[in-house]
């Protein structure tokens, strides 16, 4: 279920004992809008040449998508990270592009389960 959707869906299960519809639709945006700023910072740094950048957003993202099961958004950021760490900054761009690429899947998928939860 994780790899079709690119999040663990019990997850949900896990939001909805700690605080119901709300707390999921809530979660669920709150994830989308700071995955979103991370990959846009990210991108900025790649651009400007800016590798701390880069690895302060990318880092910042891992925790983020942990919070979903979203094992390739964390197996990427952590590529990313790394290259950034180890000045592999020809590696960054194609690493960014598959981050962003998989993002817009698990948020497209999210946007539909959020849609469950919305009154």
């Amino acid at each position: 279920m994780v790899q079709e959707k690119g999040f663990d869906e019990s997850v949900l299960d896990k939001f909805m004992d700690l605080g119901g519809e709300d707390f999921i639709v809530k979660m669920i945006d709150l994830f989308i809008k700071n995955a979103t700023n991370r990959i846009a910072e990210a991108q900025a740094g790649e651009q400007a040449g800016d590798l701390p950048a880069i690895q302060r957003a990318v880092h910042s993202l891992q925790s983020s998508a942990g919070n979903f099961g979203s094992h390739r958004l964390i197996e990427l950021s952590r590529q990313i990270e790394s290259c950034a760490i180890e000045q592999k900054a020809d590696e960054i761009p194609s690493l960014l592009g598959e981050l962003e690429t998989y993002f817009h899947l698990v948020k497209n998928n999210l946007e539909q389960a959020k849609q469950r939860f919305e009154l």
